[in-house]
Parts: structure tokens; C-alpha cells; sequence
């Protein structure tokens, strides 16, 4: 949707400038169309929040005939040419205006479930985990956390209080990932559910872990992930479009290198 509003936005800009743009006839003319002059009062009024005072307008048609006639001049001596800066903002405009002209329409319902179905895995919810832990903490044991977390297995010695507290509950791994290290997250996804294992490393110390319960992830119905299903179809749709509009433009050149 960003490309979309950008390319639009670009697009009446361009639609502007075209107004104003000399016929090929003459080439120093700057024709200000009536369509062009309704526009640029309306973006006065909306930047202003009143109707702009017929000074105010003609300062800024004035502004606009100025900046219009620099603007040929430095094409003329060919400033554009040569320069990067230009070149990498003309290759974006045009990227804005491809992207704005391949907004596809609404989806039909044949065309989403197609989609759905060619990647259902994209839609799989993430496995789940309700676990308690007993952490031995670094900071306050030192090299003694893993050697004391290890006796705690056998004797069920309590371990040091943990800021999130001792129980987690309905958490994925990349939550777990979060709070305790990837590599900590990982090791949980591999215990076995019920009995207490360990000691396991995170960032903060070693820890033993208990999963109490495992909820396996599932593909998620098509009627539930209707919406993020358009949201990538259109995105995939779009991409498809611009890309066959490069490949179009690219037909009509020829590359020689030497």
C-alpha cells in the first residue's frame, strides 16, 4: 500500500509537470493547463487550511513557472547526465510509478484459495509450550550456577528468583528466544514433556526446565487466514506485474558491451 499512495502520489506529480511542459512545436512555451492551476490551489488550500488569497496563489504560480524554467535550463546543459544522485531518484520514481500502474484489484475467491493452497505453510501457527524452570543464576553463583543447578535435578534444591517469574505458559519458541537466548529455546523445543531436565544455558545463567505441556503447530484455516492471504497475494501480484513491466521495457533495448 505505501508503493501504491507513493506511485499515485508520483503519478499526478508527473501528470502536473506535463501540463506545464512546452509543445514540441515551439519547446519554450510553459502551458499552465486549467487542470493544473485547479490542483495546485487545491495542495495551497489543503497546506494552508483556508482558501489561499489571490496574492498567496500567484506568488506560488510564480514559484512554480521559476523552479520550471531551472529545471529545463539544467536539462539543457545536461546536468542530469553523468550524475548519480539524479539517476538513483529517476530509477526510483519510475520504480513508484511501475508499482502504482500493477495495483491489482480485488482477488477473486478461486484466486486466494489457489494461493492459500500453493503455500499452506506460510499459515502454520507455531508450536506452543507451558514449562517451569529453576534458575541458577551467573551473576550470583559465578562457575558454581552449573554444578549446583545439576545437584538441584537430583535433590530439588530452589534455585535464585527470576525476573519473569518461574512459569511460562502458551509461549512460542521465538517468545522463548526472546527472554532466555535462541540457543536456549532450541534445547526446549527438544525435551521430552513431564520430568525435569537439565541444566540449560541462557544469557543469564543455567537453568533446569520441566514442560508441563506441548501444543504442536497447525495449519491455520483458510476462512481464518483470509486476510493476510490477500494482503500476499496482492503483494505477490504486484511484484509479478512490475516485474513483467521491466521485462517489457528491457525488450526494447539492445545491450552492447564492449
Amino acid at each position: 500500500m505505501r508503493f501504491a499512495v507513493l506511485g499515485a502520489a508520483l503519478f499526478a506529480l508527473d501528470r502536473w509537470r506535463t501540463a506545464t511542459r512546452a509543445p514540441a512545436a515551439s519547446g519554450r512555451d510553459i502551458v499552465l493547463s486549467r487542470d493544473f492551476v485547479a490542483g495546485l490551489r487545491a495542495g495551497l488550500w489543503r497546506e494552508r487550511g483556508r482558501e489561499p488569497g489571490d496574492a498567496e496563489f500567484e506568488a506560488r504560480l510564480a514559484e512554480h513557472v521559476r523552479d520550471e524554467v531551472l529545471y529545463r535550463s539544467a536539462l539543457a546543459r545536461g546536468l542530469d547526465r553523468g550524475d548519480g544522485i539524479i539517476r538513483r531518484r529517476l530509477v526510483q520514481k519510475e520504480t513508484y510509478l511501475l508499482e502504482a500502474e500493477a495495483e491489482p484489484g480485488a482477488p477473486s475467491e478461486a484466486a486466494l484459495r489457489s494461493w492459500y493452497e500453493a503455500h499452506r505453510e506460510r499459515y502454520r501457527t507455531s508450536a506452543r509450550v507451558d514449562l517451569e524452570h529453576r534458575f541458577f543464576s551467573v551473576d550470583r553463583r559465578g562457575a558454581r550456577a552449573s554444578a549446583d543447578a545439576s545437584r538441584s535435578l537430583s535433590s530439588g534444591a530452589p534455585g535464585d528468583p527470576f525476573l519473569r517469574g518461574e512459569r511460562f505458559e502458551d509461549a512460542t519458541t521465538a517468545e522463548l528466544a526472546g527472554v532466555f537466548g535462541e540457543a536456549f529455546a532450541a534445547a526446549v523445543e527438544a525435551l521430552p514433556v513431564g520430568p525435569w531436565s537439565g541444566p540449560i544455558e541462557s544469557a543469564l545463567g543455567q537453568h533446569l526446565v520441566r514442560v508441563t505441556s506441548r501444543r504442536e503447530g497447525a495449519v491455520a484455516p483458510f476462512e481464518e487466514a483470509r486476510e493476510s492471504v490477500a494482503r500476499a497475494w496482492r503483494e505477490a501480484e504486484r511484484t509479478r506485474r512490475v516485474e513483467a513491466a521491466t521485462r517489457a521495457l528491457l525488450g526494447g533495448y539492445r545491450v552492447v558491451r564492449e
